[in-house]
């Protein structure tokens, strides 16, 4: 459209140019006679019009047709081309006349159409100054500013009017001065400076700009200045974002690198080039990390990515070698694969996980350890075991025969081939006794480094050796070896001792000092002087924690002893003390002592001094019984007797009550109310009978001689009528009986009905009000598991160990309204075992607790399910 439009503009100045030659045409034709002698002149200003009107080549092909028609028609001969050649001069002139008029308004027009394109120019040019977002300033060479756009005004804070009367140093810093002279020297030789500088803004902020600086030939400065504070902005959070990624990157022991198969690129973070030991810089390659992967992981590596090209997930763990540093690194990538499948690059991590492995291996290592250390503790034990062997044969065996145990033992423990012992105390004599197993003392002598000596021990002093030796060829003994055999020495240390005391000191002696070392109650026995001779074990079992005081006689006090008060004896009180010195006895004191755990435990002490067949003092020795568990069997007792004088009391006061109504005479007793008195005497019997029941049941328990008379019964059946008979029971129980659950068991239906009773009134009593009581029979393998759940506040963890012994009830059950002597669990374990079942309790304290026990299924049943 647009060209039709030029097309069809140029057509109308075409015919416009025609219309003043033709006019003057048709006008000279009309009074040609009248200005015959001037053919050519009446067409000069119509040439020039048209020049005026049309562009070069339309004017001069207008005159070019004019000068043709004005020869035809206006020179003679008319109507002929041919012509007197002396009219050719004018015709020239005239057409060059034409040429002239077109060049002339051709040059006026384009002089025109310059003017006229430079104004609009101006006019774009102010108005892009004006709309700029960057600032723009003109300054004379003297540095004023000439002119600004709104831009500059609004970047620094000034009015146009406040600018125009300020110079470019007004801006600066003072120290950015001689940089601007320089510049300025810079820009007079005609070149273009680009920088950024510091402007003060008339708040006096410094604003960082970036200048773009010219000084045109016609000799003022411009430049474009823009505000890069944002810029600023942005590049430092680039910056304190890429240090957080390297930091994270360096905390996490992660790198990432990307690639670019088509341009064969390759970029490593610099945690990667740490990971990989490899400075930045370092031209990067398939090949330059091929050669960090350790060569045994080569294959494998390049396998998995050859595979990742092919669109396989690529998360792999392998090994690196960096200068002779072996490191775990995990590898992960996220490939760019195009529609054709063609794997264009991708991004992934590596993440230095030797750390980890470290820890791993550790673990592994350690595992192996904890297996071979149990094999050998195993191993050390069953040594141990044959060595105590060894011990209780004596006296009928000798210290050789000990000996021999032990050589054969290390020999076992250690796979050694050659074992010599020798015992003795004094390291200036021969050993006492030496003996060989599988070794000559010239093949100890040839094992070269595979040869162990280990002292062999005894409270703290050597009673002899024990020497390991290998064939020359075999390995050397390691630590885990000598650690070992130290153990074992440690062991044999105190059998060979026994062994020789036994051989010089008779043998009721040993005994004695073995039996008294066995005793539960602590034994100590001192000298004349009051020095400790022997103590033992359970003596040894209170001592104090900490450094201790030593007594009178230089001894460290054995044990701490609390007076009624709860303070501790001064050393100087010891009872022993007393037996030494002032020749004291007595038994039986009540005590207690501090054990190193802070524990406190009741004791009876008892001393004496120990008098020779003259009379004199040769010693003393002080007795220390642990009488806690008494304490609480008293503890027990008393709180067993005040439940059962309360529950006893009670059914009797009904049977007197009751009594009493029935004899009285004097007034005729109502048939209601005799009949309530008769009712309430048998339910009253009834429980005394109960009660003195389960108190002969706990004592036949306690004798092993509970009774019970099994045959076959079903357990279904009899869960069902206890929940019918026990009150309340049958409007809150759910009976769940499993398949397989209702074969016949071997039980006595008397003692498992006593049990299901305990276990339902129980749980009526102690449970939720209201909430349903679930009893669900289980088959197992060989026997049924019955199991009662109900939902109340339950039992604490702590409790449930001692649940089922006898007088034993829990904190709540104690402190709640419900009376009792807490015999049923404890009957009921016992009639359970007497099944040959077993009987436990779960419970989330809060939420449910369960009662499980189980009864063995009939033989007739067994067989059944055998062949189920």
């Amino acid at each position: 459209m647009r060209a039709i439009g030029k097309h069809a503009e140029a057509l109308g100045r075409a015919v416009l140019a025609m219309l003043p030659p033709a006019l003057v045409l048709v006008l000279q034709l009309a009074v040609w006679r009248l200005f015959e002698p001037y053919a050519w002149f009446m067409f000069v200003p119509a040439l020039f019009l048209s020049a005026r009107v049309a562009r070069p080549r339309v004017a001069i092909l207008v005159s070019a047709a004019t000068t043709l028609a004005i020869w035809w028609f206006f020179v003679p001969p008319y109507g002929a081309l041919g012509k007197d050649a002396r009219h050719a001069l004018p015709a020239i002139v005239f057409f060059s006349t034409a040429i002239v008029f077109s060049a002339f308004h051709e040059r006026l027009r384009r002089a025109r159409n310059a003017k006229s394109a430079a104004r609009d120019a101006e006019s774009r040019l102010a108005s892009l100054v004006e709309q700029a977002p960057d600032g723009v300033f003109v300054a004379d060479l003297e540095g004023r500013y000439v002119d600004v756009n709104p831009s500059a005004c609004r970047m620094l804070g000034y009015t146009r009017d406040e600018l125009l009367g300020m110079s470019i140093v007004d801006l600066l810093r003072p120290e950015d001065v001689p940089r601007l002279r320089a510049s300025r020297e810079r820009l007079l030789d005609g070149r273009i400076e680009v920088g950024e500088w510091l402007l003060r803004r008339k708040d006096g902020v410094l604003v960082p700009v970036e200048v773009s600086a010219r000084i045109p030939p016609r000799g003022r400065w411009q430049a474009v200045v823009r505000d890069v504070s944002e810029r600023h902005r942005i590049e430092r959070e680039l910056r304190e974002r890429q240090a957080d990624l390297r930091s994270a990157q360096a905390l996490a022991k992660i790198g990432s690198w990307r690639v670019d198969v088509t341009r064969g690129e390759i970029v490593w973070s610099e945690e990667t080039h740490r990971i990989f030991g490899t400075p930045r810089g370092t031209e990067l390659s398939y090949e330059t990390f091929l050669d960090a992967v350790h060569p045994d992981d080569r294959e494998y590596v390049d396998r998995m990515w050859r595979a990742a090209m092919q669109g396989a997930h690529y998360d792999i763990e392998h090994r690196l070698l960096i200068d002779g540093e072996v490191k775990w690194v995990r590898e992960r990538a996220e490939l760019v694969v195009d529609e054709q499948g063609q794997v264009h690059g991708g991004i992934g991590t590596t993440q230095d996980v030797t750390d980890r492995k470290r820890i791993e291996l550790a673990l592994q290592d350690a595992e192996r350890r904890a297996v071979e250390s149990a094999n050998r503790i195993r191993a050390l034990s069953d040594a141990a075991a044959a060595i105590n062997d060894a011990v209780a044969r004596l006296p009928d065996a000798s210290v050789e025969s000990v000996m021999d145990v032990i050589g054969a033992q290390a020999r076992l423990l250690v796979g050694t081939q050659y074992v010599a012992i020798g015992v003795g105390t004094d390291p200036s004599a021969p050993f006492e006794h030496w003996i060989e197993l599988g070794t000559i003392p010239e093949h100890v002598s040839a094992a070269g480094r595979a040869v162990l000596r280990v002292p062999i021990r005894h409270r703290g002093g050597i009673v002899g050796d024990l020497f390991l030796a290998r064939e020359h060829d075999a390995p050397p003994f390691t630590d885990d070896d000598e650690r070992l055999v130290d153990l074992l020495a440690s062991r044999a240390g105190a059998a060979l001792e026994i062994a020789r005391l036994y051989r010089k000191v008779a043998l009721s002696r040993a005994w004695m000092h073995t039996v008294v070392d066995q005793m539960p109650e602590g034994v100590l026995l001192l000298d004349a002087s009051g020095h400790v001779v022997a103590d033992n074990r359970s003596l040894r079992a209170y001592a104090p924690a900490g450094e201790r005081a030593r007594d009178p006689f230089g001894n460290p006090v054995p044990l701490d002893l609390l007076c009624a008060d709860g303070q501790s004896l001064a050393p100087d009180e010891m009872p022993y003390v007393a037996a030494i010195v002032r020749g004291e006895r007595f038994a039986g004191r009540e005590h207690q002592v501090r054990r190193r755990d802070g524990s406190v435990v009741a004791v009876l002490v008892g001393v004496s001094p120990v008098l020779s067949d003259a009379g004199e003092l040769t010693g003393a020795v002080m007795i220390v019984q642990d009488v806690s568990t008494l304490k609480e069997l008293e503890r027990l007792r008393e709180e067993w007797t005040s439940v059962v004088a309360h529950d006893l009391r009670q059914p009797v006061n009904v049977i007197t009550l009751a009594a009493g109504m029935l004899a009285e005479t004097r007034v005729p007793l109502p048939e209601d109310k005799r009949r309530w008195a008769i009712a309430s005497i048998g339910r009253s019997a009834g429980t005394l009978d109960r009660m003195i029941g389960d108190l002969l049941d706990a004592s036949r328990i306690e004798a092993r001689r509970i009774t019970v008379e099994r045959r076959e019964a079903s357990l279904a059946t009899l869960v069902r009528d206890v929940v019918d008979r026990v009150p309340g029971a049958g409007a809150c129980c759910d009976v769940d009986v499993a398949p397989g659950a209702d074969r016949a068991v071997l039980a006595d239906p008397v003692r498992i009905e006593q049990v299901l009773t305990n276990l339902l009134t129980n749980a009526l009593k102690y449970g939720e009000p209201g909430a349903r009581i679930g009893v669900r029979l289980v088959p197992r393998e060989r026997e049924v598991e019955a199991i009662v759940t109900n939902r109340g506040p339950g039992i604490p963890p702590d409790e449930l160990p001692k649940l089922f012994r006898r007088f034993e009830r829990t904190r709540s059950a104690r402190a709640g309204r419900e009376r009792g002597i807490g015999l049923g669990l404890y009957l009921s374990k016992g009639l359970i075992e007497a099944h040959g079942g077993r009987i436990w309790a779960e419970s989330t304290p809060g939420a449910e607790t369960s009662f499980h026990f189980t009864v063995p299924y009939a033989p007739r049943a067994q067989a059944e399910l055998a062949h189920a």
